[in-house]
């Protein structure tokens, strides 16, 4: 995530995020039920923009682009943390 301001406390965000997204979305929350089948969400801060920049270089810059959301696989996650690990 890209923020602002980061939160004065990463764990307490990380676990209201989670109970957002309990009560957003039933999926999620049969599979968060008792830390079983889903671990809670993983947030790594990410430099100013870094996902336009992820954007342009997955060829999905513009205005007519949506932005990658339930994926089986880890590419876009892997091109954010690169981009983010090279100092953007």
């Amino acid at each position: 995530m890209e923020f602002l301001k980061p939160p004065a406390d990463a764990e307490k965000f990380v676990a209201a995020l989670d109970e957002a997204l309990r009560r957003q979305n039933e999926d999620y929350a049969a599979h968060r039920q008792g830390d079983a089948g889903m671990r809670p969400p993983e947030v790594v801060a990410l430099p100013p923009k870094t996902f336009y920049r992820a954007m342009k270089e997955i060829g999905r810059f513009g205005a007519q682009n949506k932005a990658p959301r339930l994926r089986n696989d880890r590419e876009f996650a892997e091109v954010l943390l690169r981009l983010a690990n090279a100092g953007y």
